[in-house]
């Protein structure tokens, strides 16, 4: 349904991510989240981006 995760700019974000640090700046990778690919969270995506 989304070409990105729409809870990245969520905090704090009911999946797993890990937070690299770049430049001095901490920046939020979802590379092994899985989350947002689960039929089931489909409900808590959407009230989340109520």
């Amino acid at each position: 349904m989304f070409c990105f995760c729409p809870l990245y700019a969520k905090a704090p974000c009911p999946g797993n991510p890990s937070y690299l640090k770049v430049d001095g700046k901490e920046i939020k990778d979802c590379t092994g989240c899985v989350f947002p690919h689960l039929p089931q969270n489909y409900e808590k995506i959407m009230d989340a981006l109520v």
